[in-house]
């Protein structure tokens, strides 16, 4: 096929799409509303148990057979706004990003945020779930040295988070080992 007879809107000369940004902008809106149901889709996070109640909420999150699937969701969700967000700022004000600083400048921010939040899923979701869930299959005095593990999870996911799920930020930092 030559470029006389392409389809109106192709130019095969540079393989571009020129319908004035329309696809890409309908591509952002779909993955906007994509992100928004994919996460609120996902089955909520088990609160029942004070979360400053550690073993009440290990407890609950060992008897979660979820709750890996919630995470995993919540990020796939976030990650799909991002890309919602960078799509449409590749589209904004008819400029490409490469020559709109500010719009390569949020393209990283987006890149960073989406990074830490990975990070934060795979600590929560993750590490937090498999160290609850082997406390909860210890006997003796390996339970304590594994509450103990389970617990350092814990206080790592609320320090990489600048918010909670309860109490305040500085609740949520202040150690509460005694004498540490």
């Amino acid at each position: 096929m030559d470029a006389d007879h392409a389809p109106a809107g192709q130019n095969l000369h540079y393989g571009q799409n020129h319908d004035g940004g329309q696809s890409a902008r309908r591509l952002a809106a779909v993955l906007l509303a994509a992100g928004v149901v994919v996460s609120f889709a996902a089955p909520l996070h088990p609160e029942g148990a004070n979360a400053n109640d550690h073993a009440a909420a290990f407890a609950e999150y060992a008897r979660s057979n979820l709750w890996i699937v919630v995470h995993l969701r919540q990020f796939a969700g976030m990650a799909a706004l991002i890309a919602g967000l960078l799509v449409l700022g590749s589209v904004a004000g008819g400029r490409p990003v490469r020559s709109c600083w500010p719009a390569r400048l949020g393209n990283w921010a987006a890149a960073a945020a989406l990074a830490l939040y990975g990070a934060l899923q795979a600590v929560d979701g993750v590490a937090l779930k498999h160290s609850v869930d082997a406390w909860a299959a210890a006997q003796g005095a390996e339970k304590a040295v594994r509450f103990a593990a389970a617990e350092d999870m814990r206080w790592l996911e609320w320090r990489s988070s600048w918010s909670g799920r309860s109490g305040s930020w500085q609740a949520r930092c202040a150690d509460p080992r005694p004498g540490a």
